[in-house]
């Protein structure tokens, strides 16, 4: 095993616990979640590897902070040289801050709404398996999981 294998190992697969039921065009319940399809992720990886240094994205988001607060003091500033500047200002500080602290909450539902369609989609597949089985509708569900499967595959060779 390559050094660091290991550990790279292990945060893949807790990146894939926590994110697995994401991909690109996600809505699509046919294409392949990661936790599927891992090897989705090589490329983004290796491109990550490949561009950035180690502490990137702590310099990313640093860079991204600062910048942000410049233009905070900016536009307060602005503000401030109008009539009744004072309040303005401070009247809008309070809703960037406002805006700031709950930005993140924007994913959650869009999250909660791609794990339930992964979850609905294994069901489906399980479902499928079932029937072909039991021979009930084997063509209308072979066909449906062949779609499902080659719909993915296609989508992921572009």
């Amino acid at each position: 095993m390559l050094e660091g294998g290991k550990e790279a190992g292990g945060a893949i697969q807790a990146f894939l616990e926590k994110c697995g039921t994401r991909c690109v065009g996600e809505i699509d319940i046919t294409r392949p979640r990661w936790s599927e399809r891992p090897t989705l992720l090589v490329p983004l990886i290796l491109a990550n590897v490949k561009k950035a240094e180690p502490g990137a994205g702590a310099r990313r988001f640093e860079q991204g902070r600062q910048e942000a607060w410049k233009k905070e003091q900016e536009l307060l500033a602005r503000l401030r040289e109008l009539p009744g500047g004072d309040a303005r200002a401070e009247e809008t500080k309070r809703k960037i801050d406002r805006v700031r602290t709950f930005i993140g909450y924007r994913e959650h539902p869009k999250y909660a709404m791609i794990r339930r369609y992964f979850v609905y989609k294994q069901a489906l597949l399980e479902e499928a398996e079932r029937l072909v089985r039991a021979g009930v509708l084997a063509c209308a569900v072979r066909a449906a999981t062949s779609i499902l499967t080659d719909r993915g595959q296609r989508s992921t060779a572009l």
